[in-house]
């Protein structure tokens, strides 16, 4: 899937939302997070689908 594609997926899981969220939502976070690296309990990587990566830790 191409970043236009992911991107477009974001939009519409985003568009279908009826209500602000207030607790996690599965569907959504797996249109953002490609994969996750846990290093130990402290020490967290988010990689998301376009790339972009967050530590934690």
């Amino acid at each position: 899937m191409g970043e236009a594609e992911r991107l477009d997926a974001f939009a519409k899981a985003l568009e279908s939302q009826s209500k602000r969220l207030t607790e996690f939502d599965e569907g959504l976070w797996g249109t953002l997070v490609d994969f996750m690296t846990v290093y130990s309990k402290d020490d967290i990587s988010v990689t998301f689908k376009d790339g972009t990566e967050i530590h934690i830790g």
